[in-house]
């Protein structure tokens, strides 16, 4: 009889320690994955929208449907956070402020970009030496802000970015080898 209780405690005993290690990797795992790429952006609104990033990599020469995220715009001041899919190291990326609302003026006042700890921003002020509008875009220097319109009965208004702006994020996709453990 104690020796089927002495079994039953160790079997006992063996399932709790296996389930605790099991569950301390479950969380060293999640802490281990990297922060995705993100980029914020600081901005105000006139009305609500909706935005889209779109993102490329060496993967594809054009900007893809696939290869994209859209955000909500609400109407005022806001940051809107956009967080890449896992493991995305971008190349090129593209602004489209607005896919909806053609009497949208969005005023810009900084991008964050972050990957892994490194970072880079630009201020309203730089906005000429980071982004492009497309003819679908109206800057307005006085005021510092974006309006939007048709050209040839499409709405498609997009910023491009400059190479400053993709010189400045090469440092934030540039991996680096990991080092083996000593």
């Amino acid at each position: 009889m104690k020796f089927k209780s002495l079994f039953t405690f160790l079997f006992i005993a063996l399932v709790t320690v296996s389930c605790k290690k099991e569950e301390k990797n479950d969380a060293t795992e999640k802490q281990a994955a990297p922060p995705p790429f993100t980029i914020v952006i600081t901005m105000t609104a006139k009305e609500d929208d909706i935005m889209s990033l779109y993102y490329k990599d060496e993967s594809v020469p054009n900007f893809i449907e696939e290869m994209s995220v859209y955000k909500e715009v609400k109407k005022g001041n806001q940051d809107i956070v956009i967080n890449l899919p896992e493991g995305v190291l971008p190349n090129d990326v593209r602004f489209d402020l607005s896919t909806r609302t053609q009497t949208q003026v969005c005023k810009i006042e900084k991008i964050h970009v972050e990957n892994q700890g490194k970072s880079f921003d630009f201020m309203n002020q730089d906005l000429e030496r980071f982004l492009i509008p497309n003819p679908s875009v109206v800057f307005d220097a006085k005021d510092r802000s974006y309006s939007f319109k048709q050209v040839d009965g499409n709405y498609d208004p997009f910023l491009n970015v400059t190479d400053e702006f993709r010189s400045s994020m090469t440092p934030l996709v540039t991996q680096t080898p990991t080092q083996p453990n000593k």
